[in-house]
């Protein structure tokens, strides 16, 4: 039997993101109360609904709103800066 000592560190990452509804996923999220997320686009080219820069932003907001910090991954510039 393991006993569990002390307070686990808990992360999500969300990798590659695709197209998603921002309040569910920022609740979801948020219930978690994961100490930093991670995010990054689709690095396979694999043709996936991938979300507007707006939804990624505003989804990085209210993260950070919350006191969530986001480690974004160099590949999510592709859809942060798309127009």
């Amino acid at each position: 039997m393991m006993a569990f000592i002390g307070k686990a560190e808990t992360f999500v990452t969300i990798e590659p993101i695709l197209d998603f509804d921002v309040d569910h996923l920022c609740a979801i999220i948020c219930e978690i109360k994961p100490a930093f997320v991670n995010i990054g686009a689709d690095s396979k080219g694999c043709n996936l609904p991938e979300p507007s820069p707006a939804k990624i932003k505003e989804l990085v907001r209210n993260l950070q709103t919350a006191g969530i910090v986001i480690r974004k991954k160099s590949n999510l510039s592709r859809l942060m800066d798309a127009k």
